[in-house]
C-alpha cells in the first residue's frame, strides 16, 4: 500500500480494536465478549482517538492514505467524502480498493464534488449558486429602472431613465411598453434571432415551384443555376408570386439528397451507378410472411448418377426467400429445367415445417423454424413464374402475385443465390464458375463426386447456417426475426398462416388440359388410366394434370378435389415422361416394324442405345424421381394394394405431394 492510495476501513474490526486499546491493563476479550463488541456500536473512550475521528456509525467510506507510522503499524487517513477529517487506523483494518471499486469511488467523488461544492455535512442544506447571464442581468437592470420611472410616487423623469438605460427614445418606448404589459424582469430578456425550427418564410406555392423546376428543368449535363432561376421566376410571375432570391434557391437545392441531385443532373443511371440499388424499406416491427421472392439458378457444381457414377451435369436450384426476415423458406434441387415443377417443390417446402425434413436427413440438431404462407409472391418475368395457373392458384388462396417493376427489386433473392453458389457450391469437387471462359482442358464434370442426394444434404446444412447468421444492422438472424412474431410467446404457441391445403395449392400451380373419358378409361399420350370417379362419365370432358416424374399416375379434377388415377398395365410402361418421349421418338424414326407388338421395356432398352444424350436425359429424369421421393414431395410411386379399396376408385383425401409441371407438349 502506498501514500495517496484510496482505501476503505473495516469499521467493525476497528471499533473492537479501539475498545480494547481504551481498556486498562492487558485485556484479551473472550469469544463471547468479542462477539458482543462486534455486534454493537462501541463508543470511543480515548480522548485522542475521539479528537481524531468522531464516527457516529460504522458505515463504509472512502479515505486517502496520508502517512504511515512504522512503530504502531498504523495509517493516517484523510476522508474523501463529506467533511474533511483525519483518523488513525490499524494496518490490518485498512482495505485497499480494487480497480473496479476504484472506478466506482472516482465516480462517487465526482458526484460528491458536483453536488457538494462546499464539502458540507451529509445532513446540511446545500446552497444553490445561480450564475446569471449578461442578458438576464441587463433585463433585471432595465426592469429596476423602468419600475422607478413608472412609480406612482416620486418617479424619475424620462430623460433620467433614458440616461441610466443608455438607449435612444425608440428603444426606451419599446422597453416601457413591455414593462407595462408584464412587469416581470424575464419579459425583458431578448429571444433568439431567426425563425423557429420548421418555420418557412417562403410561400408554399413558390416552394413547390422550386422543387418542380429541379425535377423537370435542372437536369442533364447542361444543368445550371442561371437557367433554373429564369424558369422559377417565369413560373412565379405567371401565378402572381414574388420570385425567391438566388440564395433561397441554392439552399433548397442542397436540401435534396445527394442521390436526387445527381439523378437530376446526370440521370438515373448515373445515380444508380454511384449510390447502388435503392435499399429495401425497413419494417419497424419485423413482419415475416409479407413478401416471398422466388427465383432459379443453375447450381455451380456438377452432380453424378447415384448408381453408375456417370456425370449428369448441373442441377437447377430454386429458392423461396422472405424479404423482411431475409431468410430462406424453402428450396428445390432438380435436374429438369426451371418450370412450374421446381416452383411447386420449393413452395411446398416453404409452406411446411422442416422438422420431418431435418429428421429424414439426420439433421434434427439443426434449427430451421421458417415456414408459412406469404401475403405476396414477387417474381421476375419468367414464363414459368408468370404462368396463368400460378396466378390463379395464388388468387384462390388470397395471395397477391406481382412481378418486379424494375431489375433492382430482385436484388435480395439474386444476391442470396449468388452467395450460395460462391459460398458452398463453388467450393465442392466438380464445381464450376457461374460464367466461365471455357478453355482447353476445362472439364469440371470429370471431378464431380456428389450425387443429388449428397448435394441436397449439403444445401440443407448451409441454409440452416445462413438462417442463423446475424445481420450487422440489427444483430438479429432471420430465425430470430421470425421467432419474434411466431413461436412460443407468454405460454401461447403462435403459428404462421398457411394455405388451406398445401397439396391442392401446388397441384393448382401446374399446367393442365382437358381430355375426354373413353370407354376403356382416361386416355392421354397413348396411355390408359383407370376410371376413378369417372366411371359414369364416358364421353364427357374432364380436367387432368400429369406428373412428368411419375406418369403411372395422373390427377383428375372432380367435385372440386384432385383424384389420383393409376395407369393400367404399369409394368409395361416407363415411369417418367422423359423415357416415354424417347420411345415415341424412336417409333417415329423407324416406321417399318409394327411397334405396337413390341414390348415397351424392350423398346426402352433400344432407345437407350441410340445415343449418350438420350441416355443422359433418362438418367437425369430418374434422379429427379428419386430426389422427389427422398424429399417427400410425391406420394407412392405405385398403386397401393388395399383390399378394402376398389382398384379403380381411390380416396379423395388430399395427399402430401408436389406435382411437377408437365412439359408444354402434353
Amino acid at each position: 500500500m502506498h501514500i495517496g492510495d484510496l482505501v476503505t476501513v473495516d469499521e467493525a474490526s476497528e471499533a473492537v480494536d479501539a475498545k480494547i486499546t481504551s481498556l486498562p491493563g492487558d485485556f484479551v476479550p473472550s469469544e463471547e465478549q468479542d462477539l458482543e463488541l462486534s455486534i454493537g456500536i462501541p463508543g470511543v473512550d480515548d480522548p485522542m482517538t475521539a479528537q481524531e475521528a468522531s464516527i457516529p456509525n460504522p458505515s463504509a467510506s472512502i479515505y486517502e492514505v496520508v502517512t504511515y507510522d512504522l512503530t504502531s503499524n498504523t495509517f493516517r487517513l484523510k476522508s474523501k467524502i463529506g467533511l474533511e477529517t483525519f483518523r488513525t487506523v490499524s494496518h490490518k483494518n485498512v482495505i485497499k480498493i480494487d480497480t473496479h471499486l476504484d472506478k466506482a469511488a472516482t465516480a462517487a467523488l465526482a458526484e460528491h464534488y458536483e453536488h457538494s461544492p462546499a464539502s458540507l455535512g451529509d445532513f446540511e442544506p446545500v446552497p444553490v449558486t445561480h450564475v446569471a447571464s449578461e442578458a438576464e442581468l441587463e433585463a433585471e437592470r432595465r426592469t429596476e429602472i423602468m419600475s422607478r420611472h413608472c412609480a406612482k410616487k416620486d418617479p424619475i423623469s424620462k430623460d433620467q431613465a433614458m440616461a441610466e438605460l443608455k438607449v435612444a427614445p425608440t428603444t426606451f418606448h419599446k422597453i416601457k411598453r413591455i414593462f407595462l404589459l408584464n412587469p416581470d424582469w424575464r419579459a425583458q430578456v431578448p429571444g433568439q434571432d431567426g425563425r423557429r425550427p420548421g418555420e418557412k418564410r417562403i410561400d408554399p406555392e413558390v416552394d413547390a415551384i422550386i422543387f418542380a423546376v429541379f425535377t423537370d428543368d435542372r437536369k442533364n449535363y447542361g444543368a445550371n443555376d442561371a437557367e433554373a432561376l429564369d424558369e422559377i421566376e417565369r413560373r412565379c410571375r405567371k401565378i402572381g408570386k414574388r420570385p425567391p432570391s438566388r440564395t433561397t434557391i441554392w439552399r433548397r437545392w442542397h436540401e435534396l439528397s445527394a442521390r436526387e441531385r445527381l439523378k437530376s443532373t446526370d440521370g438515373p443511371e448515373a445515380a444508380q451507378a454511384t449510390f447502388g440499388h435503392f435499399p429495401t424499406p425497413t419494417v419497424e416491427e419485423f413482419y415475416p410472411g409479407r413478401i416471398h421472392e422466388i427465383d432459379h439458378t443453375p447450381l455451380d457444381c456438377h452432380a453424378i448418377d447415384s448408381k453408375t457414377g456417370e456425370p449428369l451435369g448441373r442441377a437447377h436450384f430454386t429458392i423461396v426467400r422472405d424479404v423482411d426476415t431475409e431468410g430462406i423458406m424453402g428450396f428445390a434441387l432438380l435436374f429438369g429445367s426451371p418450370k412450374r415443377a421446381s416452383i411447386s417443390a420449393a413452395i411446398h417446402m416453404a409452406l411446411c415445417p422442416k422438422t420431418a425434413l431435418l429428421a429424414k436427413h439426420g439433421m434434427s440438431n439443426l434449427h430451421w423454424p421458417l415456414y408459412g404462407k406469404p401475403e405476396q409472391y414477387r417474381t421476375d418475368h419468367g414464363s414459368d413464374l408468370m404462368a396463368e395457373s400460378f396466378t390463379v392458384a395464388c388468387s384462390k388462396e388470397k395471395i397477391k402475385h406481382t412481378s418486379r417493376m424494375r431489375p433492382q427489386s430482385g436484388g435480395g433473392v439474386e444476391r442470396g443465390l449468388g452467395i450460395l453458389n460462391r459460398g458452398v457450391a463453388q467450393t465442392l469437387d466438380g464445381a464450376t464458375a457461374s460464367g466461365t471462359k471455357k478453355g482447353p482442358g476445362y472439364k469440371p464434370h470429370v471431378k464431380g463426386v456428389y450425387t443429388l442426394e449428397a448435394l441436397t444434404r449439403i444445401l440443407i446444412a448451409w441454409i440452416c447456417k445462413f438462417n442463423n447468421r446475424k445481420s450487422r444492422t440489427d444483430q438479429l438472424s432471420p430465425n430470430q426475426r421470425f421467432e419474434r412474431k411466431y413461436g412460443l410467446h407468454d405460454g401461447v404457441v403462435i403459428s404462421p398462416p398457411t394455405v388451406s391445403d398445401p397439396s391442392r395449392f401446388v397441384i393448382d400451380i401446374l399446367e393442365g388440359h382437358e381430355v375426354t373419358v373413353a370407354r376403356n378409361g382416361v386416355v392421354t399420350r397413348g396411355l390408359v388410366y383407370k376410371f376413378g370417379p369417372y366411371t359414369k362419365m364416358v364421353g364427357e370432358k374432364i380436367y387432368i394434370k400429369v406428373d412428368p416424374n411419375n406418369i403411372h399416375r395422373i390427377w383428375g379434377l372432380h367435385e372440386d378435389k384432385w383424384w389420383p388415377l393409376w395407369l393400367v398395365n404399369e409394368q409395361t410402361q416407363p415411369l417418367t415422361l422423359a423415357e416415354q418421349k424417347v420411345i415415341l421418338k424412336a417409333r417415329r424414326e423407324d416406321p417399318g416394324p409394327d411397334h405396337k407388338r413390341i414390348d415397351a421395356q424392350e423398346e426402352l432398352e433400344r432407345a437407350k442405345k441410340l445415343g449418350k444424350k438420350e441416355f443422359r436425359d433418362i438418367q437425369r429424369a430418374q434422379e429427379d424421381v428419386a430426389q422427389n421421393e427422398r424429399m417427400g414431395h410425391f406420394g407412392p410411386t405405385h398403386e397401393p394394394n388395399d383390399p378394402n379399396v376398389p382398384s379403380d376408385a381411390e380416396s379423395a383425401a388430399p395427399m402430401p405431394i408436389i406435382i411437377p409441371e408437365l412439359d408444354e407438349d402434353i
